[in-house]
């Protein structure tokens, strides 16, 4: 195919978290390849480790997965969500080989949590002990709508993604992002992830000369952090959908 996308899902999800959008993209003409994070999706997510989740591991998912895609399409393109925007980020600064990258809320640091407070707060849970996180990922979604598992979130995997977007933040102010065409996707209504962390990693790419498309969609529409799953409460995924290929197609004209 001409193009081939690379989705990467988020934090707790799997690769289904992305099937509506594969099949949607794949239709208009698109190949897809949604890879699973390490750690997630096993058959029963209450005995499933996160304890050698690692920064090593998210980056060699970003590398074999493009390196795969490459394959699929003459064009690469990536699209993340949340630690997957992390991830897609990481691809914009480091792979060249890559013609777009869409982060799409990515999580560098939790909403609220002060940018300067980012290092010292992932340093602390990776010191702490290893905890599984008491919350449900599937709050939001309805029980009869889901078939797959969602892994439990752990601590330290948290402050291993937050790491990584120090990684790339730092390496940010240093070099300019070597991806061809770069974009993000914020939604205001999200209290999950730090949309100030993300402007901040914009003008560093900024002040390189590269260019950073930005689409922010509005409070008033009070959408999910996952924008991405159809069976999210709440979710316009049709709009957002219809914002993915806008972009896309931008960039490409």
């Amino acid at each position: 195919m001409e193009k081939a996308v690379v989705y990467f899902h988020g934090f707790t999800s799997c690769p289904a978290q992305g099937g509506l959008f594969a099949r949607r993209f794949h239709d208009l003409g698109f190949n897809v390849y949604l890879p699973r994070m390490f750690g997630h999706c096993g058959l029963n997510p209450r005995r499933l480790s996160m304890a050698e989740f690692s920064v090593d591991k998210l980056i060699d998912l970003a590398n074999e997965s493009v390196d795969i895609a490459a394959g699929l399409g003459q064009q690469v393109l990536v699209v993340g969500l949340s630690a997957g925007g992390t991830i897609a980020s990481w691809v914009a600064q480091n792979r060249p080989d890559v013609r777009q990258v869409i982060g799409i809320s990515p999580f560098f640091a939790p909403f609220m949590l002060p940018q300067q407070a980012v290092k010292a707060a992932s340093e602390l849970l990776l010191k702490m002990p290893n905890l599984v996180i008491g919350w449900n990922p599937l709050a939001n979604v309805a029980a009869e709508q889901i078939d797959y598992p969602f892994a439990l979130p752990a601590t330290h995997a948290l402050a291993q993604i937050m790491v990584l977007g120090q990684h790339v933040r730092a390496a940010a102010k240093q070099d300019a992002p070597r991806a061809c065409s770069i974009g993000f996707l914020l939604n205001a209504a999200d209290r999950s992830v730090s949309n100030k962390v993300t402007h901040t990693l914009v003008e560093s790419w900024q002040a390189h000369g590269k260019d950073v498309g930005i689409e922010v969609l509005p409070l008033e529409h009070r959408l999910p952090h996952d924008i991405i799953n159809p069976f999210e409460r709440g979710n316009d995924f049709e709009r957002v959908y219809v914002t993915l290929l806008e972009m896309i197609l931008r960039a490409s004209s």
